[in-house]
């Protein structure tokens, strides 16, 4: 199952570029686009997006969410999650399991006198 798994598998291109695979990548770029796509500066694209995010990251930590300027917006992130628990959002995924038991439980009554 694996093994078949793996042969209808495309290997993502991001992936491929990250382990230094450039012409893998660039032919799982071709298998994933028309071939009316010149994949080539999507490769580049990549590799040049996959070099600013690792440049990005070097020396960053968690608790730079706490400094400067990043705890604003820590902040705003943060209380938005928090708003939206409080709200009850997570709760409307509930509300058919909800109605179901209390109208289960009022199957057996008559709620209006013409329907006896």
């Amino acid at each position: 199952m694996t093994i078949g798994y793996q042969l209808i598998n495309c290997p993502s291109p991001w992936w491929l570029q990250r382990q230094g695979k450039y012409e893998e990548a660039e032919i799982s770029l071709r298998r994933l686009a028309s071939s009316k796509v010149d994949v080539k500066p999507t490769l580049a694209m990549i590799i040049e997006t996959d070099r600013l995010e690792r440049e990005m990251e070097a020396g960053s930590t968690y608790w730079d969410c706490f400094k400067k300027i990043n705890i604003r917006r820590t902040e705003i992130a943060v209380g938005v999650y928090t708003i939206q628990v409080l709200s009850g959002i997570y709760l409307v995924g509930y509300a058919t399991y909800f109605f179901q038991r209390k109208f289960h439980a009022l199957d057996g009554l008559c709620l209006a006198p013409h329907q006896r």
